[in-house]
């Protein structure tokens, strides 16, 4: 299992190498081989394949927050912000138990080039000079989504501090909603973990979780009761059934070799002569 594991988790970060970098399972070990004409590539494939494993990680959405309502009426009126695709957005929402509304502000660009994540960095780094600067107990996150409009990411601005760790996460699979039709994680808690997602939960009957992988938030949902059950479902967004499906397992892979706090190391390296009729 831990050899399929690590590598669903290893052939997504070779990916965007194309052809030129293929990963093979040969006697109990992941070999990877590159072309000879890409073999520069050789150090910064090294440094994909013994990055660290994204953790799973929690923090509440401030939303409401005076900062992002001040972020969302001067990027409103900025050209620089105009410039770059960024664009000012509310997601509204109410807690049918409470009656209460929520507002949440946040920034959106759009991400047909596969820049817009960069796009929104840039930018809000930016800012941190003219007084849009992230409190000391505060931070940015930032999803991947689906709107109508097409691929997007968008921003949150979360509370840093969380009563759950990493290590509090007992395991993780790849489950179908056959309400939803779409592919799920499913997420178990140890028992310690359990009772601190059950405080976390209801201390926060109304608001938003997001749920982290690594820096990047997988999901935000909003907290309807307090959930003591000792697991969650993280849903995956977007409209391609195989896309769900592959985002899902990546992310399993991900968090099961986090929790065993597992990491790679290149064990050797080895100059293959290319083989007459070869590709």
């Amino acid at each position: 299992a831990f050899l399929n594991w690590a590598h669903s988790a290893l052939a997504r970060r070779i990916a965007p190498y194309g052809e030129s970098v293929s990963l093979l399972p040969i006697a109990g070990t992941l070999v990877i081989e590159i072309d000879a004409e890409r073999s520069s590539l050789a150090t910064q494939i090294q440094k994909e394949v013994e990055a660290p494993f994204d953790s799973l990680s929690f923090a509440l959405v401030d939303e409401g927050s005076d900062l992002m309502k001040r972020l969302h009426a001067h990027v409103s009126e900025d050209a620089e912000a105009k410039g770059l695709g960024i664009e000012a957005r509310v997601d509204a929402w109410r807690h049918d138990g409470t009656g209460r509304s929520y507002l949440d502000y946040y920034l959106s660009a759009e991400d047909s080039d596969r820049s817009g994540r960069a796009r929104l960095l840039q930018y809000i780094d930016s800012l941190a000079e003219h007084g849009f600067k992230a409190a000391a107990d505060r931070v940015f996150g930032f999803e991947s989504w689906q709107p109508s409009t097409g691929a997007s990411w968008r921003s949150y601005y979360l509370s840093r501090h969380s009563s759950l760790q990493t290590s509090f996460v007992a395991s993780a699979s790849v489950v179908w909603n056959p309400q939803s039709n779409r592919p799920e994680v499913l997420v178990e808690f140890s028992d310690e973990g359990k009772a601190a997602f059950a405080e976390l939960t209801a201390q926060n009957i109304g608001k938003k979780v997001a749920i982290l992988a690594g820096d990047r938030v997988v999901s935000a949902a909003t907290v309807q009761e307090a959930i003591t059950g000792g697991r969650t479902s993280i849903s995956m967004g977007g409209h391609d059934p195989q896309a769900m499906q592959d985002r899902a397992q990546d992310l399993v892979a991900d968090i099961r070799l986090g929790i065993q706090s597992v990491s790679l190391r290149l064990k050797s390296k080895s100059l293959l002569e290319p083989n007459p009729g070869s590709r």
